[in-house]
């Protein structure tokens, strides 16, 4: 459906429209709104003024670096009571490194799964699923603290690493 360009007096005919050329020959020929004083807007002070220039700051290597041991310790964090099960496991009859991953990957999406059909809403089961990953790290490093000869944290690395 188009308009008729005489009933809507805010259509430009293609033909009075300047070429690229011209454009770039002539910019000042343009006629550009300008902002007038008048209005009472002024510009907002996240915006640069004509005279400053943003100086944005390299990242370097280190942020990179804790980036990524930030995303493997929140990875991990989500995995915890799926390992701490199977370290249960371990325990009781030894597993090898890949079989102990792939169960405690599915258990702690099942844990995951569990807490998302229990508690209404992703958001809240997501929360309460991290606090249960807590609790779960919290008896962990109870335990170890605990216990003067059963050292946790190496046998669940040695678990994980088949060592």
């Amino acid at each position: 459906m188009q308009s008729d360009p005489e009933q809507n007096p805010n259509t430009l005919d293609p033909k009075e429209l300047p070429s690229n050329k011209e454009i770039l020959e002539n910019p000042s020929d343009l006629n550009v709104p300008s902002i007038d004083s008048d209005t009472n807007q002024s510009p907002s002070p996240e915006a640069p003024k004509k005279d400053e220039a943003r100086v944005v700051q390299e990242k370097g290597f280190s942020y990179f670096v804790g980036f990524a041991f930030l995303s493997l310790l929140s990875i991990l964090f989500f995995f915890v009571p799926g390992i701490a099960s199977v370290f249960a496991i371990h325990q009781i009859n030894p597993l090898n490194s890949s079989t102990a991953w792939i169960f405690a990957a599915i258990l702690s999406v099942v844990f995951w799964l569990f807490f998302k059909f229990k508690i209404k809403g992703f958001k809240k089961a997501t929360y309460w699923y991290l606090a249960f990953c807590l609790l779960i790290f919290i008896v962990l490093i109870l335990i170890h603290n605990a216990s003067e000869s059963f050292n946790v944290f190496a046998n669940l690395f040695a678990m994980l690493m088949g060592v």
